[in-house]
């Protein structure tokens, strides 16, 4: 892609070739990819990325390496999102599956993964991680997967938002999924996920339920409940002239919602979305980020207007209509309230009757 721009403006050039190649019986695989970004102004720079993956894909036992490379001058931007280059990513996975069904599970599926980052300029560790789980699909069509995580101590070289590296700790993550049978008119299921960090004993909780009913051909609904508590977390709170400041803190994400939909017929349906996100963070104690990117008690004034209340909610009306093979209209009407706050508003009823009578914004838009 090429973007031109008038006067000093930048101009910018992001070019790739990808490819992507399997064997005859498809048991083998290789794919990847090698990216330049050009951008040319008051100054020229050129970056290069790649990425390479290959591995067997078929079978019983299957096992894959990938690797992905960019520079510290790699900026694809105006093709579309961008966060971060400079790094070099390599990752192994191992996988066993049983697809010849049992008395009491039609497949199960088991798999080992670590994954090793280097910044490239310099070239620095970043963080290694090690993940394994498995998943099982039952007779009854429900379906279950426990998988573990473990992040060992890195260098976070972007938390602390002034260029200071950040000696993240280490960490691991238990999480249980259940699926149901969604054929079924009525089904729910859910997880549950646990993090620890090491420093403070940070805790984290993640509980999500979701519940689905069908009345009929034309008429269903669907409720997703889902909290997240934290304690004694650690990460970046605000700055203090040059000098980066973390904090311990707890808190509490909370995202709820409810959808309808009617079917008018196979081609035309409605649907409601209306839903509630909060999220809060209280700080408990603040420290100060070292040159060797460790935490010290922070001895200056304590920071005022760090502790943070967000609150969204969004009403979304959406009309679909397919009125030929291929070409869909769709009609979006959307209701959208945001308050945000610097101070700790413990209530969640509070915070849904102060959204609610909040200030809304309004749009309609029409596609084809």
């Amino acid at each position: 892609t090429n973007v031109l721009r008038q006067g000093s403006a930048y101009d910018a050039n992001v070019s790739a070739l990808l490819f992507n190649l399997n064997n005859k019986g498809n048991k083998y695989f290789v794919n990847g990819g090698a990216k330049m970004s050009y951008l040319r102004g008051e100054e020229t720079n050129t970056g290069y990325s790649y990425s390479l993956r290959f591995g067997k894909q078929s079978g019983s036992f299957n096992w894959s390496y990938n690797q992905v490379y960019a520079d510290n001058k790699f900026d694809p931007s105006d093709m579309g999102f961008f966060t971060n280059n400079n790094f070099l990513d390599q990752r192994i996975g191992l996988g066993y599956n049983i697809f010849k069904p049992s008395k009491w599970y039609n497949e199960w599926q088991s798999w080992f993964s670590a994954s090793y980052s280097r910044r490239v300029n310099p070239g620095d560790y970043q963080n290694l991680e090690i993940e394994t789980g498995s998943y099982i699909r039952f007779k009854n069509l429900w379906s279950a997967e426990l998988n573990v995580n473990y992040s060992a101590k890195g260098n976070d070289f972007y938390e602390a938002r002034n260029g200071q590296v950040y000696k993240a700790p280490e960490a691991y993550q238990f999480g249980l999924f259940i699926n149901p049978n969604r054929a079924k008119a009525y089904n729910f299921g859910g997880n549950i996920r646990f993090r620890e960090q090491q420093l403070f004993k940070g805790k984290s909780y993640h509980y999500y339920l979701f519940q689905n009913y069908r009345l009929n051909d034309k008429v269903a609904f669907g409720l997703d409940l889902y909290f997240n508590p934290s304690y004694n977390y650690v990460n970046w709170a605000t700055m203090q002239g040059a000098q980066s400041i973390f904090s311990k803190y707890d808190r509490r994400t909370v995202e709820n919602s409810f959808d309808a939909k009617y079917t008018f017929t196979n081609l035309m349906g409605v649907a409601i979305v209306l839903r509630h996100y909060w999220s809060d963070r209280r700080n408990k104690e603040f420290y100060l980020l070292k040159p060797d990117g460790n935490l010290t008690d922070y001895q200056g004034t304590t920071p005022t207007g760090t502790d943070r209340n967000y609150n969204v909610f969004n009403i979304d009306l959406i009309y679909t209509w397919q009125f030929a093979p291929g070409s869909t209209l769709t009609l979006s009407y959307k209701d959208a309230a945001e308050t945000y706050q610097t101070y700790y508003m413990e209530r969640y009823n509070r915070n849904l009757s102060g959204i609610l009578s909040a200030p809304q914004n309004n749009s309609l838009s029409v596609k084809v």
